[in-house]
């Protein structure tokens, strides 16, 4: 991965050949960062470039009391890369398999090998593998970017919605309170002018 920072940064291309891909910064300031995604040689896949908007001060509702306690600003986000159809080499190293053919797929799969990951992902007996070790692409259960944290972002997500939805109704009352405040406003001044 290689991650071009700021002129202003001493060495701003930084390329880091090994996990954790991350760079570790002090400064000041926003701007955008390149980060380039280079695959193993078996994903024969052309490499990738992501923007990141960094941003090297506080920020959110707490910014302020964060400045104050001189807190590490974090500037995450959250990408993903999909590989449709990736070739069987890379499909292994993806999902933590043993290399091409180690559970029984056999030869070279990828693009038109049918039934190749289907074959891969499941045991002799043709359920598919689970317990420690198992080879998956989904999301982790717990860290930072987890099935967790994308429950609790969904939980909030309905919370907003309800919240939302909560102020339609609160609006929409008040808006027939006053149609109907208008309507008696118009009725009562209508027979004031007949009365004249």
């Amino acid at each position: 991965v290689s991650f071009k920072l700021h002129e202003t940064y001493a060495n701003s291309l930084r390329i880091i050949e090994s996990p954790p891909f991350q760079v570790t910064e002090t400064g000041w300031g926003e701007f955008e960062v390149a980060i380039k995604l280079y695959f193993v040689p078996e994903a024969n896949e052309k490499p990738q470039t992501l923007w990141h908007h960094l941003k090297l001060h506080p920020y959110g509702p707490d910014a302020e009391g964060m400045r104050e306690r001189r807190e590490e600003v974090r500037s995450q986000c959250y990408e993903e890369v999909v590989f449709n159809e990736p070739v069987e080499a890379f499909y292994d190293v993806l999902t933590g398999g043993g290399g091409a053919g180690a559970l029984g797929g056999g030869g070279r799969g990828g693009k038109g090998a049918k039934g190749s990951k289907l074959a891969s992902l499941t045991s002799a007996g043709g359920g598919k593998k689970s317990g420690e070790g198992a080879r998956t692409a989904e999301l982790p259960f717990e860290g930072v970017y987890s099935q967790k944290e994308e429950g609790r972002e969904l939980d909030r997500l309905g919370e907003a919605v309800k919240m939302v939805e909560a102020m339609v109704r609160e609006e929409r009352t008040r808006l027939e309170e006053r149609e109907k405040m208008l309507g008696e406003l118009r009725s009562a001044d209508g027979n004031a002018v007949k009365g004249t």
